[in-house]
């Protein structure tokens, strides 16, 4: 590359890090501004990005456009959009509807047999399908052939419908996107038992259609949550570290293939792979598979210890082990970030969630401790305000009042401050509570 590796690094973690260095930042935008090459490796990498996101995230981009077929009549496309959009906006409301629409733009990437009797049978079965469990209140007769799928008498079994629409699809994107569709209807229970295994033999056939593509190793995280449906858990890890695998794989040979250094090319990897660990950790952790949230926790801590990764990691299994209501054990990662002093925004929030684990263990004794260490490593205006608040509130459920009082009535002086409105109706309550003491007092 013309240009040094420091602003492949730069370029590399730029869209992932949530806490950069802002100076970092600020070099690379001025730098991206100036330098043609390096603007576009960055926007390569946002479409990465773009690949890797659920397709929530994804937006109807140009390639969706260009990709329409000729053959495929206007109306046809408008009639099945406005399909899933009525249906759906009635279901779900706005958000949904933008998802529908996105879908129905997949479905028109299908070849038409002939443009002029409209979409297949089959697709048109598949969009009368589309629906939430909150559409049995809309009066909407479903297809039946979209329902079951079982044996002709007098032939094979049929596919189901969606099988036959998948493979008309000629672009991997939009392939990947038809498949994350049909994820959805399994989560919703709108796609039979049976057929989640169809959408597994999909992905393989996107795999051999399209080998050696971002959208290759995708497929490996969809039948990651078609194994997640069915209940299989031990295949659905085995099968989202095989596109951990893969994905990292093939952000290396890329950055090769843009002329970064080998350290750069590892780099983007671990960049890659550690990120989509860790936002799958964060999603099952939201469901409440914590067990499998703090396994990939500990896989991203193994693997590339000494990265903020790792740290972000701890940190996660840490809120896991809260929720497992294993208090200890969640100090334990939350005091690995803590102590690390290069860790930044992700040691004070570290601070604050091991103070917060102390109070709720009532131990007010160790917690008041814990406020004074995290005072001394953060000694910015934000977690000084924060550690006074707690260690006031600390103090306030011993029944030490009077320094509690010491304690909020700083914050509530300042005028603009975050705990301010707080502090100050605190204040309040301890005046009265030291009324309440002295009156007490004067009556013995």
């Amino acid at each position: 590359m013309a240009c040094s590796d420091e602003y492949s690094r730069l370029i590399s973690i730029y869209p992932l890090s949530e806490d950069q260095i802002p100076e970092e930042r600020m070099k690379l935008e001025a730098h991206v501004r100036e330098c043609a090459e390096c603007r576009a490796d960055l926007e390569q990498w946002r479409d990465f990005l773009n690949v890797i996101r659920p397709p929530e995230d994804l937006e109807v981009t140009q390639w969706v456009k260009e990709s329409v077929q000729a053959n495929v009549m206007k109306v046809v496309r408008k009639r099945m959009r406005q399909h899933l959009m009525l249906r759906l906006s009635a279901a779900c409301g706005i958000a949904a509807a933008a998802s529908a629409a996105v879908i129905a733009l997949a479905l028109g990437l299908f070849k038409a047999s002939d443009p002029l009797l409209g979409p297949s049978p089959a697709t048109e079965a598949l969009c009368q399908r589309r629906t939430l469990s909150s559409d049995r209140q809309i009066d909407v007769q479903p297809v039946a052939q979209a329902e079951t799928w079982v044996p002709d008498k007098q032939g094979p079994p049929r596919p189901p419908p969606f099988e036959a629409d998948f493979h008309r699809i000629e672009d991997s994107k939009a392939a990947i996107v038809f498949l994350w569709a049909l994820v959805d209807e399994a989560a919703r229970g709108d796609i039979e038992h049976a057929d989640v295994g169809t959408v597994i033999a999909l992905c393989e056939a996107l795999r051999q259609r399209w080998p050696d593509t971002w959208q290759a190793a995708k497929s490996k995280q969809i039948v990651s949550r078609c194994y997640e449906h069915r209940g299989n858990v031990e295949e659905a890890h085995r099968a989202f570290l095989q596109y951990i695998d893969a994905l990292a794989d093939i952000a290396w040979r890329q950055a090769c293939d843009r002329g970064c250094s080998e350290t750069n090319a590892n780099r983007a990897a671990i960049n890659a792979a550690a990120y989509e660990l860790l936002a799958e950790a964060d999603r099952l952790m939201n469901v409440g598979d914590l067990l499998r949230a703090r396994s990939l926790c500990e896989t991203v801590a193994i693997r590339y210890p000494d990265t903020r990764y790792s740290l972000r990691a701890h940190k996660i299994a840490g809120q896991c082990y809260l929720r497992m209501e294993q208090p200890e054990a969640a100090l334990d990662e939350f005091e690995q970030v803590a102590n690390n002093q290069g860790a930044g925004s992700l040691s004070r929030e570290a601070w604050k969630r091991v103070v917060s684990t102390r109070i709720g263990m009532n131990e007010p004794g160790t917690a008041i401790e814990t406020v004074k260490d995290m005072m001394h490593h953060c000694p910015d205006t934000e977690s000084q305000a924060w550690a006074n608040y707690h260690w006031g509130l600390t103090l306030f459920a011993q029944g030490d009042y009077h320094d509690a009082m010491k304690k909020f009535r700083p914050l509530s002086e300042t005028s603009n401050g975050p705990y301010a409105e707080g502090a100050a109706r605190m204040v309040q309550e301890l005046e009265q509570r030291i009324a309440d003491e002295v009156f007490d007092d004067l009556i013995r």
